[in-house]
């Protein structure tokens, strides 16, 4: 999708709860050292207290102060998750829209999984650009692994990070911000029964285990002789959502403004074997993978990169980063931006959450 040149990100936030090291976790017998060094991560950030949207309101808030945009001003607000946002049967983007003042958007939830992020912003875009009226949008995403959930051992070499994530997007000038310029996104079904296996369906959740077991029904999955046709799929899903991008963008595979392609936090070993094989000869930009400090961040892994690599300041005006991330079912997506210039735009990533989401030992 070609993106108006009008719609510039006014604001950006990632608040990490506060993080346990790797160290820690193996000496505590957590996870084994053979895992831990596959995943190359050296921390997780892990709350202590629940409550998922409790990050997304402080990366929101934040975000939105840095915008200078207030509350009543937002049009839309997208939330997208992948796992228990705290109550058993309620909307946590409507929460969220409600403890930010945003008391005239349109909350809308999303369950694209880890895609979630790409697909809200997605959805965002497509309202500013369908809406004259609308002129601000906001998207947050938030996840905590608890509850069920075991971030070290869950999923098969991937582990999960604990964070909320906000971008405040908006039609109006903001010379110098970065801007969105394209957005691509396509479905590889081969893996939908990655993340189901070969299991019935139950009344409730975690019937099937008291903690949720990934590793078990991608295992199944794969027994069903379709691993070798997912992974062709998705290299080649990935391949088109960035040529389909760049594209879109205005721009050829070889322009050097291509600086940065940032790889979701997945973990070393799913993109050593996954993604940089599928994307290291497309462009001459430099892969970036940002996972290391802070693991799997459920739906945020898009836009907490994004503010990293702005944060960075290491770029020029027009330089263009490329975001990629896949989400079970599976979606594909990437997203171009135009970096702006170094400095203008408010971002952080922050670990001073600890009033809100507790101090992990």
């Amino acid at each position: 999708m070609k993106i108006p040149p009008d719609i510039s990100i006014a604001g950006l936030q990632t608040a990490l709860a506060p993080t346990v090291a790797t160290a820690t976790a193996l000496e505590q017998g957590k996870v084994a050292r053979l895992v831990a060094e596959t995943v190359g991560a050296h921390q997780l950030p892990a709350a202590t207290e629940p409550g998922a949207p409790r990050l997304a309101i402080e990366a929101a808030q934040a975000a939105m102060d840095g915008a200078r945009i207030q509350g009543e001003e937002i049009d839309i607000l997208v939330h997208a998750w992948i796992h228990h946002q705290g109550h058993d049967f309620w909307s946590p983007a409507h929460h969220i829209a409600h403890e930010v003042g945003a008391v005239n958007a349109l909350p809308v939830g999303i369950q694209t999984m880890c895609n979630g992020g790409e697909t809200a912003i997605e959805i965002a875009v497509a309202r500013l650009i369908c809406d004259p009226d609308a002129t601000t949008a906001v998207v947050t995403t938030a996840d905590i692994f608890a509850g069920g959930f075991d971030r070290w051992n869950s999923d098969s070499f991937l582990w999960y990070g604990d964070a909320g994530t906000a971008l405040v997007l908006t039609t109006e000038p903001r010379p110098g911000h970065p801007k969105l310029l394209a957005c691509a996104a396509t479905t590889v079904l081969d893996g939908e029964g990655l993340h189901r296996g070969s299991d019935p369906y139950t009344w409730a959740p975690r019937q099937h285990g008291d903690i949720v077991d990934v590793r078990r029904t991608k295992k199944a999955h794969l027994q069903s002789g379709r691993g070798d046709a997912f992974n062709t799929s998705m290299r080649d899903a990935l391949r088109h959502v960035i040529r389909t991008a760049v594209h879109d963008a205005g721009l050829s595979l070889d322009s050097p403004r291509l600086r940065f392609l940032a790889l979701p936090r997945v973990g070393r070993k799913v993109i050593g074997d996954l993604y940089v094989p599928a994307v290291e000869d497309l462009t001459n930009a430099e892969i970036v993978y940002l996972g290391d400090d802070s693991g799997h961040l459920g739906a945020g892994d898009t836009p907490a990169n994004l503010t990293d690599l702005i944060a960075q300041e290491n770029h020029a005006p027009d330089d263009i980063g490329l975001f990629v991330c896949a989400g079970g079912g599976f979606t594909v997506s990437c997203l171009a931006v135009e970096l702006g210039t170094p400095g203008i735009a408010t971002v952080r990533t922050t670990n001073d959450t600890r009033a809100r989401v507790g101090v992990a030992s």
